[in-house]
């Protein structure tokens, strides 16, 4: 992992890197079973979304399986792992917003995406750090010739970029973003990214992509409409927090009253 910071443990070694990278590495986020478990289940939400019509395709081999909040409760647990908690309270604070918990599945043949920073959306000039944090979860190793996303390091610290002009090829400064299977990445929501192409014969490769927001931000997916009422029911108040059931000052009310839960 060439100009890339070492997996690590350590929640405080990882918030540095975080800082100087704008990523960081989780060693070992997932047991051997548990990626084997949440693989699988990526595998056949896919196959569930292409026989039932709705396989969101794109970039010519690559799969998007969307809300996976509601496609097992692995993923639920995923969102609410403790270590990344940790880090999304100490560099957004709490409480804070799931934008969206997706997968991405980069087959043999998907080009490279276009470059980006996941808080593009926000009006410029931005805040000192950032607004929104991205933690990958890897149920697949992700290596220079099966896609892995492409990341420009330090980028963060640069100007935006300017959206309505991102380029389609690969950035001169990007480099893979390789780990093995079980690891999660944390990207700031400014780092500079791209999809991978995948240039293997038949190597699918995986990346779930849990998106956190500050908790005036408007989610990318709209959970009051898209989340299961069996999976609401049994939500924790973490989960809760999540999806946006809490009140944060005057926002998230109902008739301007808060749900059953605390006010932060």
């Amino acid at each position: 992992m060439a100009n890339l910071p070492a997996p690590t443990r350590d929640v405080k070694r990882a918030l540095r890197d975080l800082g100087e990278y704008g990523l960081c590495f989780i060693a070992d986020a997932m047991s051997r079973a548990e990626t084997i478990r949440v693989r699988e289940r990526v595998f056949a939400a896919a196959r569930e979304d292409v026989v039932a019509g709705r396989g969101y395709d794109y970039d010519a081999g690559n799969q998007r399986v969307w809300a996976l909040l509601n496609r097992g409760d692995e993923f639920a647990l995923l969102v609410q792992r403790d270590f990344a908690i940790e880090v999304l309270t100490a560099t957004l604070g709490r409480p804070v917003l799931l934008s969206n918990f997706s997968g991405n599945i980069a087959g043999p043949g998907g080009r490279v995406g276009g470059l980006h920073s996941d808080q593009f959306y926000v009006p410029q000039p931005w805040p000192d750090g950032p607004l929104a944090i991205n933690v990958a979860w890897l149920p697949t190793d992700f290596t220079a010739e099966n896609g892995a996303t492409l990341v420009v390091p330090g980028s963060h610290r640069r100007a935006p970029l300017a959206f309505e002009k991102l380029p389609r090829e690969r950035h001169p400064e990007a480099v893979p973003l390789e780990a093995p299977a079980g690891t999660a990445a944390i990207l700031d929501g400014r780092l500079w990214h791209q999809t991978g192409e995948n240039r293997t014969p038949s190597e699918l490769r995986i990346g779930l992509f849990a998106y956190y927001v500050k908790p005036w931000l408007r989610t990318q997916e709209v959970w009051p409409v898209s989340l299961d009422p069996e999976v609401r029911r049994r939500a924790t108040p973490l989960l809760r927090e999540l999806v946006g059931e809490l009140q944060y000052a005057t926002l998230g009310g109902v008739n301007g009253q808060p749900l059953d839960a605390p006010r932060f």
